[in-house]
């Protein structure tokens, strides 16, 4: 008797997973294939669905089979279904197989077709269903419950992904530096393109202006030499002894009102070399007398201050610093 009731629950097994094993060993195999044997396979496994679908798989369950006339023939020499007999443990085996069936051919088809939609309760419902049909909590790696886990962990980490870039989906000091890279490529442009077109007009402003920018994207307080703000320095010094040789010469006009101009602009350039190397060399410690200071000889010398000019950068990093220290 007992050699026959596992006979019987064998062959159950056997009859009830005999079409889902198939599907389940292509899929599995299909996954750690190359994309064109996945494409055939998936052909295959859907030319089986056509021929042997869900639904004509329910009505060969609903027909006798060995397994079924076994477990009739045990209840009836046990005298009937009685819990915790061999034909009730039959009979739920075989419900187990059945349910892990059904929830397989739909996770499998739900794979195929849409595996970017696969949940991680997806997942989850064909691993119970899995791990009661075998009788283990944890399924082998590469079961189709764990193919499916696998493939659940990556959408939802693409989902994540994709929230972190409708979000921004970049950190405030990532954003700190792009900006400072920004500033410094709008810098390099402006006075580069003065120190090629007019390189007797590069000042110690402009110097200054660049060399701040390239301090503060490359985090060295002093650019190497050979860099774009070493040049313009070097040139802006050469400019700067030419016009005090000038001066000195008498070759520019001494009337008053243009000695007042040049005395404007020789107080700016002086403010701007001392305030310009703190700030390239020391922001953190700029203080609002410096940056006041700078303001005031760059309104005196034309009349109005450079919105996002040199000394409306002081003015900003002293305010920083100001409120840093309060």
């Amino acid at each position: 008797m007992l050699d026959r009731c596992r006979h019987g629950r064998s062959v159950g097994i056997f009859v009830f997973q005999s079409s889902f094993v198939f599907k389940v060993v292509m899929f599995s195999f299909a996954t750690r294939s190359s994309p064109r044997l996945l494409s055939t396979l998936r052909h295959s496994t859907r030319a089986l669905e056509s021929r042997l679908s869900f639904s004509t798989l329910q009505g060969r369950m609903a027909q006798p089979t060995p397994t079924s006339q076994i477990i009739s023939e045990t209840a009836k020499q046990e005298g009937g279904p009685e819990k915790g007999s061999a034909a009730a443990q039959m009979q739920s085996e075989v419900g187990k197989t059945r349910n892990f069936e059904q929830a397989a051919q739909e996770t499998i088809r739900k794979m195929q077709q849409t595996p970017e939609a696969i949940t991680k309760e997806d997942a989850a419902y064909l691993k119970s269903r899995e791990a009661r049909a075998i009788g283990t909590n944890n399924p082998p790696a590469g079961s189709v419950s764990a193919d499916a886990e696998h493939l659940a962990a990556k959408n939802l980490g693409a989902i994540k992904d994709s929230s972190n870039a409708r979000a921004g989906g970049v950190n405030p000091a990532h954003q700190s530096a792009q900006t400072k890279i920004h500033n410094y490529e709008q810098a390099a442009s402006e006075v580069g393109s003065k120190m090629q077109s007019a390189p007797d007009s590069v000042t110690e402003s402009d110097a200054a202006y660049l060399h701040s920018r390239e301090a503060r994207a490359s985090g060295q307080a002093n650019p190497p030499p050979g860099s774009l703000s070493a040049e313009a320095e070097h040139l802006a010094a050469v400019n700067e002894g030419r016009a005090t040789a000038q001066a000195s010469a008498g070759v520019e006009n001494s009337d008053p009102a243009s000695q007042s101009a040049k005395d404007r602009l020789h107080n700016l350039e002086e403010a701007t070399s001392q305030v310009g190397q703190k700030m390239a060399r020391d922001p953190e410690h700029v203080t609002k007398g410096e940056a006041n200071l700078l303001h005031s000889r760059e309104e005196r010398a034309f009349g109005e201050t450079e919105k996002g000019g040199i000394s409306a950068q002081a003015q900003s990093m002293a305010a920083q610093n100001e409120g840093k220290s309060s």
